[in-house]
């Protein structure tokens, strides 16, 4: 990889998860299929990223021409043929040689298509917009930085994507950009993550960024999201120790994987409300164990243990109160279980996670949570009266 593609794909793997990013894929014939593919099922980012400094003819129209075929002509075209390419396969072979990722079935498969053009700014503009095969965002330096930092989840950076594509299907001709994409960006946020608008015509300027970053609301957020590094630090522990053979769970990829997607798919803002549930349980030492509703249907459950205790219970415990959550919650078919020390002033700590998958609830389930409520009193008085 290029320098400027490193840094890219450091972006996209804060965003995106490394478990997610994938750096030069192969493709057709053994060659590179796109500079980073992300693919969190069934969502496929496909990015292709080119450095050109413009010419200095004189000739501002001609520069800008030799600028557009090569630095964004050349990136949607191979996007498109990475995404024909795509659409043959099952299977991607990863530039390590070993490793395949298997893709959904074609029709479940929503593919989004992100050219990154380094070198004219200030000096060309950016086009964005369906080049023939689809709908292509074009971000350069500046707002390729701004965007894959503001929008620092895989949720948000694809919900921004989605809505941008339907303004361009359905609004576009009642939209004036004269700013960038991040002028876009503090539009949308700015009006809740939409891009609503009043009249018969809204006008972007290029002053629509620094305005919001300087405002009241931004600070705000920016004190909020703090908050919800806790999540962040969660999924970047049990990452590493999965990794280095640390974590205790079900002892293969796909367990992990099952708890590290479903946390990693929390957008910022409920990942500001679970750290907030997290640190109101773990400050109080006489509750053992809390469930924890995120707005996305998951249900997350924290349990602390003494340090004296059998990690094989805390985990039968957690699993348990698992099941449990999932009985009096029917509308969440995933729960999640988080377990740790208590907060006994001592260093150091130890995590295990469960993952819990019941679309139903079975009569032997129902023995069970019944059992595990009255013998063992989990829970026994959160869920009375259901």
């Amino acid at each position: 990889m290029t320098n400027t593609e490193k840094l890219i794909f450091e972006l996209t793997k804060n965003t995106c998860l490394s478990l997610w990013s994938y750096a030069n894929p192969i493709g057709k014939k053994g060659k590179e299929l796109c500079d980073i593919l992300v693919y969190s099922e069934p969502n496929i980012i496909i990015i292709s990223v080119k450095e050109i400094i413009p010419t200095d003819s004189g000739n501002n129209k001609v520069d800008w021409e030799r600028w557009e075929r090569t630095a964004i002509e050349k990136s949607y075209k191979q996007i498109y043929g990475a995404e024909r390419y795509l659409n043959s396969l099952e299977n991607i072979l990863l530039n390590n040689g070993t490793v395949e990722l298997k893709l959904p079935p074609l029709q479940n498969r929503k593919y989004y298509r992100i050219a990154v053009a380094i070198g004219g700014e200030e000096k060309m503009p950016i086009v964005w917009g369906d080049f023939g095969k689809g709908f292509v965002h074009v971000f350069d330096n500046i707002s390729v930085d701004i965007i894959f930092k503001e929008l620092d989840t895989i949720t948000d950076l694809l919900k921004y994507l989605e809505k941008k594509e339907v303004l361009y299907k359905n609004k576009e001709k009642d939209f004036v950009i004269t700013g960038g994409e991040e002028d876009l960006l503090a539009f949308y946020l700015s009006n809740n993550e939409d891009f609503k608008y009043q009249g018969n015509t809204t006008i972007l300027d290029d002053n629509l960024w620094k305005g919001y970053i300087a405002s009241k609301e931004y600070s705000r957020w920016k004190k909020n999201v703090k908050v919800s590094s806790l999540w962040d630090n969660f999924i970047e522990l049990l990452t590493k120790d999965f990794q280095k053979g640390r974590l205790e769970v079900g002892g293969n990829y796909n367990d992990i994987e099952l708890v590290l997607r479903t946390m990693a798919k929390e957008s910022r803002n409920n990942r500001i409300l679970l750290s907030k549930g997290f640190l109101d349980f773990y400050s109080n030492p006489t509750i053992r164990s809390r469930p924890v509703a995120s707005y996305s249907d998951i249900v997350y459950v924290f349990l602390t243990a003494n340090r004296d205790e059998d990690r094989e219970y805390r985990r039968a415990e957690l699993m348990g109160r698992c099941l449990i959550v999932r009985k009096y919650t029917p509308e969440a078919h995933i729960v999640v279980g988080i377990a740790t020390e208590k907060n006994d002033g001592e260093n150091g700590f130890s995590l295990d996670v469960t993952y819990l998958y019941k679309p139903s609830i079975s009569k032997r389930d129902e023995k069970n949570v019944e059992k595990m409520v009255n013998e063992f009193g989990w829970f026994k008085n959160s869920f009375k009266g259901r």
